[in-house]
């Protein structure tokens, strides 16, 4: 009997380490994981333009995601390197160059002979990074997809606890300068199937902002993408990135730095809007249809775009007249 106990206890103990250790390596895996992608965070901010004021929502997305579900060399597009922001133009192009010359790669360290790659590189895109045999959706069923799909949801509430004068009036019979409350939410969804399948919301009320069954900010998206002839379609509010940043852009612009290949922006094209900025998207539906190596991207946006206004005075009409000043960016 006393044995008996003495191996119940010993069992107790073992599990009790178990479970233990799987929760202190599962912290470690976690605290890797953030100190790894504030590192590329870092590198990536330090080769951004002088006073750039930018999101980094979409990119800290794109690396955590990478870093979970790391990017398949074998198959990954021109699109989808450039997400990395790790890769200039140039290495992004001698890689394909070389898998299409030599076929797919089979290790990793092949890269070293990948014309560009230095050590530098390699190390930078390792934790994002993988080779496998190259897939697509074709022969994915929808119960591979939801089963294999994962959900993210990330919420966040924030309140001044010291009272705020807008938010109350001292004179009953005179309404506060604010019509809400003075607490902020904000909540955002996604449900992913690798990078081919991305759909999701995000919703956010302002302190001061009156809620009336709804947020005062509202974004919803569906994105498909695939290596077929429809390359891309994307619902609701998205990103095109295209050009050089003269008349349409909004993504991650690098400025001076001793990378002197970075200069150049990394176009994307279109990808979903998951960011609170309640300016930088449009709203609507596009697609990108591609045959052989050229493609063609359709886009239709009906946002409209909030401006300050100011009146003309030496107007000799007989109704005012205004002229837009500038944007609103504030929200």
């Amino acid at each position: 009997m006393h044995s008996e106990s003495a191996n119940l206890w010993r069992l107790i103990t073992l599990l009790g380490c178990t479970l233990l250790s799987r929760g202190v390596a599962a912290q470690n895996d976690d605290q890797q994981r953030q100190s790894i992608i504030e590192q590329r965070i870092e590198t990536i901010a330090g080769l951004l333009e002088e006073d750039a004021e930018l999101d980094y929502t979409n990119l800290l997305e794109d690396l955590t995601y990478y870093y979970e579900h790391p990017l398949n060399l074998n198959r990954a597009s021109e699109e989808q390197l450039k997400e990395l922001y790790l890769l200039t133009d140039v290495q992004v192009r001698n890689l394909q160059t070389h898998i299409t010359r030599y076929g797919p790669l089979n290790n990793i360290h092949e890269l070293q002979v990948v014309r560009g790659f230095d050590e530098s590189t390699i190390r930078n895109i390792l934790p994002f990074v993988t080779v496998r045999p190259p897939g697509n959706l074709q022969g994915t069923t929808l119960k591979t997809i939801f089963e294999e799909g994962t959900h993210d949801m990330f919420l966040r509430y924030k309140r001044t606890l010291e009272p705020q004068k807008g938010f109350s009036s001292d004179d009953p019979g005179v309404a506060p300068a604010f019509p809400g409350t003075p607490d902020y939410g904000y909540i955002r969804y996604r449900f992913q199937y690798r990078r081919n399948l991305i759909a999701g919301f995000t919703a956010e009320n302002d302190p001061g902002e009156k809620f009336n069954g709804r947020p005062d900010f509202f974004s919803g998206h569906l994105f498909y993408s695939d290596q077929t002839f429809v390359r891309k379609l994307v619902i609701g509010d998205y990103q095109a990135l295209f050009g050089q940043g003269l008349t349409f852009w909004n993504g991650l612009g690098f400025g001076k730095s001793p990378f002197v290949m970075n200069t150049r922006r990394n176009a994307i094209g279109l990808r979903p809007y998951t960011s609170a900025d309640e300016n930088l998207f449009l709203r609507g539906a596009a697609t990108t249809l591609g045959w052989k190596g050229f493609e063609l991207t359709i886009m239709f946006s009906d946002k409209k775009v909030d401006a300050n206004l100011d009146a003309v005075s030496d107007s000799t009409e007989i109704f005012d007249e205004f002229q837009v000043t500038s944007l609103q960016t504030s929200g």
